[in-house]
């Protein structure tokens, strides 16, 4: 027996819907439907009046399938008026069945257009004009006004029209106006409105409102100063007569308040100091400077500078009593430290010195305006660290930052304050590696033995569960728990389940999928403790149809050079035997940039593009080159050829061929296969003996000539060229009203030669750095018809003087690394290309904590590490620097910069290899075939290990791909950086106040932001 079951005939959707507005007179109704319908039953059962009023008549037009009826009137309908559609019941479809509901729809015509307000209104004065807009009755036509409005002393091509899809009746003008002035905004005669009916003119005219008094404060609500130097502050102000400063020590008490919790005041709380004021003073400003936003100092020590300590200073306007409001201390300690999960390292320095502090008392305790809880004590060794226990880090959530910690040393006449807060400049989004917190927490590996099913069948899933501790795994111990969760493509719960783990710390299960399951995605989620996400897998449930047959594309080669032609080939052939004959194919070819490897050679490089980050090529062309059709032959095969052109200067290419093959059935099915489009018929490889070498000592290059085969070649003629990079530095004004510098890159040929490689196809070059900086290496190979293949290597030269390394407008320096990858007992160069020399650095490595910490000098600012790779390393690490060189004679500001590269150390180590072997290759239905499994470790030893093994149908595979991770993907992934850094330097008014100094007082500067109090004291936290 088999049964079956129809659906009913249904309106599945009416235009206009349903409340629709503006619609056209002239629209005409259009009526879809599930099925094809009877045509003459739908036109007797539609109808269209007016509310209220009579039918109008109409003719129906229909689709080819009978599914959707067109209804327009014999005449065009009434503007601004409503109608009614009205679709009967039972309207009969081409199989028999019959509507069971009416379906209506009320609708509202569009009007005559007519402009029913402006903003501002015409006249109207004191206007802040951040909206400017015309709003009519009717849906407006936005091109129509563009080239039409006009603004009274506006360039028109400062000016821009806007108007919204969510508010298609209202335009909206934009434009860059002066405070205090009138403005005519007009709009010329042409204008339309969505339909088309023109729109009338209009002018309006109203005023700007006068610009009002401001002050902010260039230092952010907690720093600190030296207590070597007058402390001085530099502030902006407009429209200002006076400002009146009050300056307060605090008291041990009130200082521990403020720095715990982070903040001066809030919607809570609000803080005025207890005591009197230390200092009180009022800054005159000179009336013929009050127009614009303008650049002041004041000095806040008076004539000699403030003592160590912790004070407030409150700074208000005379037509304001709200005053901005800092906290700032006074320090001879410059504190640096770094967050991790469960410690904190601090770095002590004198402020003057640079030199480590030894044995000085350090507390830190977590800030919290609730309850910051007790602080933890520790001492610093000769280096001047000191580690302390970290708790409550966790939160509820595996990705939350750590809690903040603020870091005091104020024993033994020493005042030092920071927060692992204070990280501007340097923060975890500037650094330039990938940053996340880390805490330690189970990881796992989940997945399904194939990634989709029908209704009906059995998904068998297996995890895999670890206890993560930075790249440290173990299997979870019996008290562990996790739970199961299995939901449907509705977000409704299959099965929920508790797992347990074996020895091994793996599982294993099954579901059976419901006969009417619903198609879609399912999700299998695996969770821990406090219902914490540990992974997730997923599969498709669909009705589909097991493929018939399979594409298979095939070049004639698998390289070609620019200018030639690929004969390609698209074979079509049933899975059970046969070629699909005479089918419609569609073929396309597409390219992304790739590069060569070659065997024996694969740290050279043979394309230019060998770092993207220094790499200017330009990736944004058209990938899609060329495309076309084609039939199969009687034995299955579509033949035709694809152009291998590049255009000039490009390098090489990887052209992707897909095919689509489509039988008499209607079933598609594609495939494809990639080939390498060479530039020339010959490359030259080069490879720096390091990326990192020294100034005026000769480096050797190797080279290497390979076909676009990459088959190596002898005798070939290479050039290479060496580029000096320069950052030319210039001064320029910045939008604080400060100053600073902007690089721009200048590459100078500074060597040429030209060598023939050997018999063996090698062959080098000597290269002496004339200096320390950067370098660029060219090696260019010249085929027979004088194409050119170009590749490239970058050499960073350290040296005695001072290299022009480029300088980022943040705290953060990029490390170079002089190479790629690693493998463990590599040891691994790292150069330091730093602004300035003559500094004390800390040198850590780091991943999800500090691993090793080490205090060197950095005499040069082009410095190299050498950095040995352990075991532990795997699968990378993180090289940071802190540098800090305290004020010289020559140059009295603090220097600070933070420098961070990842280091990516080969898993090899942890991979292991799975080989399977079958006892025949071919086997009948009903036959058993045994399988041999073999599972070794790096170094081919057998390994005991859990495995699960999957017998999958190959049509049902083509349908969709695996979707899963590999295990070592999900357990030795790379890793990203989980400690932050700050340091009390990162707030320091010394270091920033570089940028106003050489400023003219009362220069305009920071433009006329016009701040209030609170407004400009969030802006300069």
């Amino acid at each position: 027996t088999w049964s079956f079951s129809t659906i009913q005939p249904a309106v599945t959707s009416v235009t206009p819907h349903d409340g629709a507005k503006f619609v056209e007179p002239d629209d005409p109704i259009v009526i879809a439907f599930n099925q094809p319908m009877d045509r003459a039953s739908v036109e007797a059962g539609v109808t269209l009046r007016a509310v209220g009023g009579a039918a109008i008549p109409g003719g129906f037009e229909w689709n080819e399938d009978g599914t959707v009826a067109t209804f327009t009137p014999d005449e065009p309908v009434a503007l601004l008026t409503e109608y009614d559609i009205t679709i009967s019941v039972g309207l009969r479809s081409v199989s028999g069945g019959m509507t069971r509901n009416e379906r209506t729809a009320r609708f509202t015509t569009i009007g005559l257009p007519e402009l029913l307000r402006t903003y501002p209104e015409d006249g109207e004065t004191g206007v802040s004009p951040y909206r400017i807009a015309l709003i009519y009755n009717n849906p407006t036509d936005l091109e129509s006004f563009e080239e039409r409005v006009s603004v009274s002393g506006v360039d028109a091509e400062d000016i821009e029209v806007h108007s919204y899809s969510w508010n298609p009746q209202e335009i909206t003008i934009s434009f860059s106006y002066e405070y205090s002035t009138e403005y005519t905004v007009r709009v010329a005669e042409g204008a339309r409105d969505r339909g088309g009916r023109t729109l009338p003119a209009h002018e309006f005219s109203f005023t700007t409102r006068e610009p009002y008094p401001s002050l902010s404060l260039a230092a952010a609500t907690f720093s600190t100063y030296s207590a070597s130097h007058e402390q001085v502050l530099y502030y902006h102000a407009a429209r200002v007569e006076e400002v009146r400063f009050q300056l307060f020590r605090l008291s041990d008490s009130e200082a521990e308040t403020l720095l715990r919790r982070g903040f001066i005041d809030s919607y809570r709380v609000t803080f005025w100091p207890a005591g009197d004021s230390l200092r009180e003073w009022t800054e005159p400003i000179n009336e013929e400077l009050q127009d614009a936003s303008r650049l002041y100092s004041t000095a806040l020590s008076g004539p000699e500078p403030l003592a160590k300590g912790h004070y407030f200073l409150a700074a208000t306007r005379e037509d304001s009593s709200r005053p901005l409001k800092r906290v700032f201390s006074v320090v001879d300690t410059a504190i640096v430290t770094k967050l991790a999960f469960d410690e904190l390292l601090v770095w002590a320095l004198d402020y003057d010195s640079g030199e480590p502090l030894d044995a000085t008392s350090v507390r830190a305790g977590p800030i919290d305006d609730d309850s910051p809880g007790p602080y933890q004590h520790a001492a610093t060794d000769a280096d001047g660290l000191a580690r302390l226990a970290t708790t409550g880090q966790g939160g509820d959530w595996y990705w939350s930052w750590y809690r903040d910690q603020l870091v005091r040393i104020d024993g033994e006449g020493r005042v030092g304050v920071a927060s692992t807060a204070w990280d501007f400049g340097s923060g975890p989004w500037e650094l330039e590696v990938p940053t996340s917190p880390f805490h330690p927490r189970p990881v796992g590996h989940l997945y399904t033995e194939r990634p989709i099913y029908r209704p009906g069948e059995t998904v068998f899933y297996k995890g895999v569960v670890r206890l993560d501790d930075d790249a440290t795994y173990s299997v979870p111990g019996a008290a562990v728990t996790f739970s199961l969760r299995i939901r449907d493509a509705a977000y409704d719960d299959m099965l929920t389940s508790e797992v347990e783990l074996n020895e091994l710390g793996t599982f294993s299960g099954e579901l059976i999928l419901p006969t009417d399951a619903p198609t879609g995605t399912y999700w299998i989620w695996l969770r821990g403790e406090n219902d914490r996400h540990i992974t997730t897998a997923r599969f498709t449930v669909a009705e589909f149809r097991v493929p018939e047959f399979e594409v298979e594309v095939e070049a004639a080669a698998g390289d070609y050079v620019s200018g030639d032609m690929i004969p390609t080939e698209a074979r079509a052939a049933f899975f059970f035997g046969g070629p699909v004959a005479d089918a419609s194919t569609e073929w396309t070819a597409q390219s992304i940039p790739t590069e060569i490897t070659v065997e024996g050679y694969e740290d050279y490089s043979f394309s230019e593009r060998t770092y993207w980050w220094w790499w200017s090529g330009n990736d944004e062309r058209n990938p899609r080159r060329s495309h076309g059709e084609a039939r199969t032959d009687s034995e299955g095969v579509a033949r035709f050829e694809v152009p291998a052109t590049l255009e000039p200067e490009e390098g090489t290419q990887a052209f992707t061929i897909s095919a689509t093959v489509t039988d008499a059935n209607a079933q598609a099915i594609a495939g494809s296969t990639t080939v390498t489009v060479h530039p020339a018929t010959w490359y030259a490889g080069i490879r720096p003996e390091s990326y990192i070498a020294r100034a005026e000592e000769p480096t050797t290059v190797d080279l290497v000539t390979v076909d676009y085969t990459g088959t190596v070649g002898a005798h070939r003629p290479v050039t290479v060229r060496a580029y000096e990079r320069e950052w030319i530095r210039t001064k320029e004004r910045a939008d604080h009203g400060g100053y600073r510098y902007r690089y721009e890159l200048q590459e100078t040929e500074v060597d040429t030669q030209t060598v023939t490689t050997g018999e063996d196809g090698e062959g080098s070059i000597e290269f002496t750095p004339p200096r320390a900086g950067s370098y660029r290496l060219v090696a260019e190979s010249t085929d027979d018809e004088g194409r050119v293949a170009r590749s490239a290597r970058y050499l960073w030269v350290s040296g005695s003087d001072i290299a022009p390394w480029p300088v980022r407008e943040n705290d953060v320096i990029d490390l170079i690394a002089g190479r790629e990858s690693y493998e463990v007992g590599d040891v691994a160069e790292v150069l330091v290309p730093a602004p300035f020399a003559g500094a004390t650095g800390l040198v850590t490595i780091e991943r999800g904590r500090v691993l090793s910490t080490e205090v060197r000098r950095f005499e040069t600012n082009s410095e190299v590490l050498r950095i040995p790779i352990e075991d532990r390393h795997i699968p990378n690490i993180y090289v940071g620097v802190v540098l800090y060189r305290p004020p010289t004679d020559e140059d009295p500001y603090p220097r600070y910069h933070v420098g961070y590269v990842e280091l990516s150390i080969s898993t090899a180590p942890r991979r292991l290899d799975v080989s399977i072997e079958p006892d025949r290759e071919r086997a009948t239905p009903g036959e058993t075939v045994r399988y041999e499994v073999r599972v070794t470790d790096s170094e081919g030893n057998g390994v005991e290990a859990d495995v699960s093994v999957a017998v999958v149908d190959q049509a049902v595979l083509s349908l969709r791909a695996e979707s899963a991770r590999d295990g070592m993907t999900a357990f030795w992934f790379e890793r990203a950086l989980g400690v932050r850094t700050a340091s009390s330097l990162a707030v320091s008014v010394d270091r920033q106040n570089e940028a106003f100094d050489e400023v003219a007082e009362g220069e305009k500067g920071a433009g006329d932001d016009e701040a209030d109090g609170e407004v400009a004291e969030q802006a300069a936290m």
